[in-house]
């Protein structure tokens, strides 16, 4: 099955190989899902404790955001790249393939993982929609944050440095980013319960704000990754 994520048939192309490429890790990738939500339920079971499976859009993310990034190991492993360059594309084209591949991969991972702890709240803990689900989708759309913030780092590690040095240059933009949003969210609820501001009112525009960050941090990140990769030719 072709899924078609784009009407350009040249970028639709480049789309594809990723596709074909992520294809090697079916099986990785659905025993993944599998096994993190048989820990969700039997954790719930054995120990009536629901904090995995709230964690779960997120660890699926998480996954989802590591099989779309190794398609860039993939491509300096087979230079694949030499090959890319010589065809009749532009360098907007080319970047923004993989930025198109990255994002899908990355909303199918919340979506999935949503679906799942849906599953698991119908079927196992039984509770009706409540505030409960709200804070759920609230923790899968800051946990969707973070993984699309550290991709649009990332990205233009990888075409400054190349896929392996920037995995390595990843882990200490890791440390840096987990401190400023621990501050940040711990900032925030401080100055709501300091100000005596309405919490339901803030995590209701939380979704919307952090939609419209990661669409900047995307944004900036392509111009970024462009601009790199045409210093590279």
């Amino acid at each position: 099955m072709k899924i078609v994520l784009t009407k350009t048939p040249k970028v639709q192309g480049l789309l594809t190989k990723d596709m074909l490429h992520l294809r090697r890790f079916k099986r990785i990738i659905a025993s993944y899902i599998f096994l993190f939500t048989i820990a969700a339920i039997l954790l719930f079971i054995t120990d009536r404790s629901i904090w995995l499976t709230c964690l779960l859009p997120i660890i699926i993310t998480v996954g989802a955001g590591i099989f779309a990034l190794s398609s860039f190991s993939y491509d300096e492993n087979t230079k694949i790249d030499m090959y890319v360059k010589s065809l009749p594309l532009t360098v907007k084209e080319i970047i923004g393939a993989k930025y198109v591949f990255v994002i899908f991969l990355t909303i199918i991972g919340t979506v999935v993982g949503l679906l799942l702890t849906a599953i698991i709240f119908t079927f196992f803990i039984r509770t009706t929609i409540s505030s409960d689900h709200f804070e759920i989708l609230i923790i899968s759309i800051a946990g969707t944050f973070c993984v699309s913030l550290l991709e649009a780092i990332q990205i233009p590690c990888i075409y400054k440095f190349g896929a392996e040095k920037a995995n390595m240059q990843i882990y200490s933009i890791i440390v840096v980013l987990v401190i400023v949003l621990v501050l940040l969210v711990g900032g925030i609820f401080y100055w709501i319960e300091l100000l005596s501001l309405s919490r339901i009112g803030i995590e209701s525009l939380l979704p919307i704000l952090l939609i419209g960050l990661i669409a900047i941090a995307y944004n900036v990140s392509y111009k970024v990754s462009c601009r790199l990769y045409e210093k590279q030719e």
